[in-house]
């Protein structure tokens, strides 16, 4: 069984150390901070050496492994992909930053990996560098995050969650939340994901496309920068804003792992249960709260579901097969109502 390559970029650039980091290697996957953006990133985990010209190797430039709990679990099952199929593979992490990203696009043409996957930080900075490898004659396949549609004929295709179906699907529950209240009106604050990550921009379309023409009013909207931190501060200043029962009645948070900090503000603040909170990519957290009643709603979102299909696409490429653009993976919403129809995630 061919060993998979496993790079993670180091969490700092020590200016006494840079000579050694160069050369060594340790073991890291887990750092939360990255190197600057105009350095080459350093090696911080190598099981095995790419030095076999007949083995096939993949290589990956993460969004953010440790940014949360389902793209850990991605990130994971990814590797595990490729070790169960037989190929090298070759893992970098932005660690949420674009211009590094970039730069990692780089390096992955640089090691002449077969086929490049790309989990975009910004699915519009990245569009130059996926031209760049497409005119070197680098495959590429983007996953989870969708791209700015200027960049898609410069790759293979798109596998990941249909996220402006999410956002609809949220909206529908929250309609369906109050669907015999005879409310004139549903106040909702929205809370984003990262500015410029398509996850953000598709979400956002699809919770607007479905609350049009609805009596559902967006009040507030703003980014948490997908942090539980910022997410939880920006809801204690609107529970501030709008202190009574009816000023809020609902929450819609676009990504599950800012929503534990909303759900945080507004167990704290004493108003649970007073309006629905709903968010997209139900974590084992999430479905806890969920059945403590503190959360009404999210999709589930596999991350073991993405990476065999993610691998099974990589394998259609490496064959020369001809694939869709678009490859959406399915995301039931759960609710208490039906969740005894699924089991609680595991990441």
């Amino acid at each position: 069984m061919k060993k998979i390559i496993s790079l993670v970029m180091t969490a700092i650039f020590m200016l006494s150390l840079v000579s050694v980091l160069t050369a060594c290697s340790g073991n890291d996957a887990g750092a939360e901070t990255t190197p600057p953006a105009a350095e080459t990133p350093t090696v911080a985990a190598t099981t095995e050496s790419n030095t076999d010209d007949d083995k096939i190797t993949l290589g990956v430039t993460f969004n953010n492994v440790s940014g949360d709990s389902y793209q850990t679990a991605f990130y994971e099952a990814l590797l595990k992909e490729a070790e169960t199929r037989g190929y090298e593979l070759v893992v970098l992490d932005a660690a949420g930053d674009a211009d590094l990203q970039i730069n990692q696009v780089d390096n992955l043409m640089e090691m002449n990996v077969d086929v490049m996957m790309v989990f975009p930080c910004n699915g519009t900075s990245i569009i130059p560098a996926l031209k760049k490898a497409n005119e070197a004659g680098f495959k590429t396949l983007i996953i989870n995050n969708d791209i700015d549609i200027s960049g898609k004929d410069y790759v293979c295709g798109f596998v990941g969650p249909d996220c402006v179906q999410q956002g609809r699907d949220a909206a529908q529950c929250i309609l369906d939340y109050y669907a015999d209240s005879g409310k004139e009106e549903i106040k909702i604050i929205q809370i984003e994901h990262v500015p410029g990550n398509m996850t953000a921009v598709q979400r956002g379309q699809g919770f607007a496309e479905g609350i049009e023409g609805t009596n559902a009013t967006i009040i507030e909207s703003q980014t948490a920068n997908n942090s539980r931190e910022e997410a939880m501060q920006i809801t204690e200043n609107y529970l501030i804003k709008y202190p009574n029962p009816g000023d809020i009645d609902a929450i819609f948070i676009q990504g599950d792992n800012m929503a534990h900090g909303v759900m945080a503000a507004v167990d704290a603040a004493g108003r649970k249960g007073e309006f629905p909170i709903v968010g997209v990519a139900i974590t084992a957290e999430s479905w806890t709260k969920m059945e403590s009643g503190l959360m009404w709603g999210s999709s589930l979102q596999s991350p073991y579901l993405l990476a065999g299909t993610v691998m099974d696409t990589v394998e259609k490429i490496l064959a020369d097969e001809e694939i869709e653009y678009y490859n959406a993976m399915p995301n039931p919403i759960i609710t208490p109502d039906n969740m005894d129809e699924y089991s609680c995630p595991d990441w």
